[in-house]
């Protein structure tokens, strides 16, 4: 193991990870305590039911290859299901995820809207404080589909950029995803937050586009 003196800790935790990239797979604090129930951002919310109606939404789309008929028809469900329920965040997120199926770029505004609208509702009050399973898959879909978007825009065309946000301020928000993701319990996508910031980055294209290539083209988690 390579050892560094005179240096800060941020410099010494930097050339450590470049010297030693297994490392930085090091399992960061994950936010899930099992023993906590899920908290809902509405208590006038009946969960049980809305869960339902999502499922229901949502299960033509559990095949590989789902039609556009499909996805569309779920996209409308999800709609109708967040127009009645504003403040449910997991409808958002799979109506993000089901848009993110279709792969147009006209969709890109409503997922990062869906995405970011199901991390206000289901973050808790601190970004260091636990949370029940539930709400933490919640919010690590929401992340991990969130990097996703900023990292393939980073990567896309620049007429597809988001407002005057460069491809470097893209892909610093897609890692911080990545890594809030991980910490709420993808591992995947813990793994992206490794090999997406500047010296994750060092361990070798070969390895990030495997991983692009298998992760963040897929809009499932």
């Amino acid at each position: 193991m390579a050892t560094f003196t005179n240096l800060s800790i941020n410099d010494a935790w930097a050339l450590n990870s470049v010297f030693n990239p297994e490392n930085s797979l090091v399992q960061p604090k994950v936010l899930i305590n099992p023993d906590l129930s899920y908290i809902s951002p509405d208590p006038r919310l009946d969960l049980t039911a809305l869960r339902q109606a999502e499922i229901a939404a949502i299960r033509a789309l559990d095949c590989p290859d789902p039609s556009r008929d499909q996805i569309e028809t779920a996209v409308g469900d999800l709609t109708n299901l967040i127009s009645a329920h504003p403040t449910y965040p997991s409808a958002y997120n799979n109506r993000a995820q089901a848009l993110a199926l279709l792969g147009d770029t006209a969709t890109t505004c409503t997922i990062w809207t869906d995405t970011s609208t199901a991390i206000r509702l289901a973050s808790p009050p601190s970004l260091e404080n636990e949370v029940s399973q539930l709400q933490g898959a919640v919010l690590a879909a929401a992340y991990t589909q969130r990097a996703k978007l900023l990292w393939k825009t980073a990567h896309s065309k620049p007429d597809l950029h988001v407002g005057r946000l460069n491809k470097h301020e893209l892909e610093q928000m897609a890692n911080l995803d990545f890594e809030m993701a991980g910490k709420y319990g993808n591992d995947n996508a813990r793994k992206m937050g490794v090999l997406t910031n500047p010296y994750g980055k060092l361990c070798g294209e070969i390895v990030h586009q495997a991983i692009y290539t298998e992760f963040v083209k897929k809009p499932f988690v």
